[in-house]
């Protein structure tokens, strides 16, 4: 008795031992797959299984995958899936009120249903990043403030951020994460409330968690992948639909507050002072410290733009180079590591049938009056 009592625990410890390894592992997110022109949907489901993250796949991704990763990062391995289905990932925290609510968000993040209409505007929202994705200047700029609108660096969950917000809604305090976190926090229509909200150097998910339980909301992270355009422009039909209620519902003044190529100077004036003051606001929640970092950043970024004005091109190239490429060297290894990503990670007729669509997006850009194309060759 005592024998079988003493393997049972040998056991129980094991496989204690085993799960805590387990998930473990999959909270790193690390992928191990091996995989030759297999659909990229199959493939989303093994990495998800892999990785225990929720990734929606949007109507507009199509195309097959290869493969051969060992213990990747998932945005490293979103990032080389992308690159083979003329896609790009992106990841939100949405706050959502019900199982029922969050379901509507995924269909909307697979093309399935209008955000819009389906308590999801915030999606389309310029203030909330509409297409957010990761990379790319915005917000306030780089450093701790930046990264891209609500781009999701790599190493995104590993940012910290410090915030000291008062009695803000739920819009405003998400906004200011958006903004300084470097997140893509994402309420659902109708959240509301006053929210009071310290935070000290603390990690996004922590930091979207103690907001949503002050706003009385559940969240998760959602990783998503979507065709160039955006969620909507790959549903013609939600474009057209949002255009009729335009055209019906709103009379010239407020369809010209909605569209900036038709508001009056007046309204332009008055749209830029809005956004000022909003800045200003969102600023005065980070701590003192961090408030000089970012003012200092400002200035710098000031003195670039003005000597930027006085260059030549050739002159602005070089400068560009070396602010961007050279840089610490960190960029330019970034760089490489990719493109050896993509080169281990396809198959030759991968490359030439991404090469081909790559031309073939740049010929539509020029077509369109985008003059020469450049930006085209992810």
């Amino acid at each position: 008795m005592k024998r079988f009592l003493l393997r049972t625990g040998l056991v129980l410890l094991l496989f204690g031992i085993a799960y805590t390894a387990y998930t473990a592992w999959r909270a790193y997110n690390a992928v191990t797959l091996n995989v030759r022109n297999m659909d990229v949907r199959e493939v989303v489901r093994k990495i998800e299984r892999q990785t225990g993250q929720s990734i929606t796949v949007h109507s507009n991704v199509q195309g097959k995958v290869t493969l051969n990763v060992r213990r990747m990062p998932l945005e490293d391995v979103l990032e080389i899936v992308g690159d083979q289905t003329s896609s790009r990932w992106s990841s939100l925290y949405p706050l959502y009120s019900s199982g029922k609510s969050l379901t509507r968000l995924e269909k909307s993040l697979r093309g399935e249903l209008d955000p819009a209409q389906n308590g999801w505007t915030n999606l389309f929202s310029r203030s909330f990043g509409r297409d957010g994705s990761r990379g790319g200047p915005g917000g306030f700029g780089g450093g701790p403030f930046g990264g891209g609108p609500f781009g999701d660096p790599l190493g995104g969950t590993n940012h910290l951020v410090s915030l000291h917000i008062e009695a803000k809604d739920v819009q405003f305090a998400s906004l200011a994460l958006n903004r300084f976190a470097q997140a893509h926090v994402v309420p659902e229509d109708g959240a509301s409330g006053l929210v009071t909200l310290r935070l000290d150097h603390a990690k996004i998910p922590e930091a979207v968690s103690q907001l949503a339980k002050r706003a009385h909301l559940s969240w998760k992270k959602v990783y998503t992948l979507t065709g160039f355009g955006g969620f909507d422009r790959g549903r013609p039909e939600f474009t057209s639909r949002r255009s009729g209620r335009e055209e019906r519902g709103l009379d010239d003044g407020e369809r010209r507050r909605s569209d900036p190529d038709r508001m009056t100077s007046e309204e332009r004036d008055e749209r830029r002072k809005q956004r000022e003051a909003l800045d200003e606001e969102l600023k005065q929640t980070l701590p003192p410290a961090d408030l000089a970092k970012l003012d200092e950043q400002q200035q710098q970024r000031e003195q670039i733009r003005q000597e930027l004005s006085t260059m030549t091109p050739e002159q602005r190239s070089e400068r560009f180079s070396q602010m961007f490429g050279a840089g610490g060297g960190g960029g330019s290894v970034a760089r490489d590591q990719r493109a050896l990503n993509r080169i281990v990670n396809t198959t030759p007729e991968q490359r030439v049938e991404r090469y081909r669509r790559i031309e073939e997006r740049r010929q539509q850009w020029q077509q369109q009056g985008g003059g020469s194309g450049r930006g085209f060759g992810r």
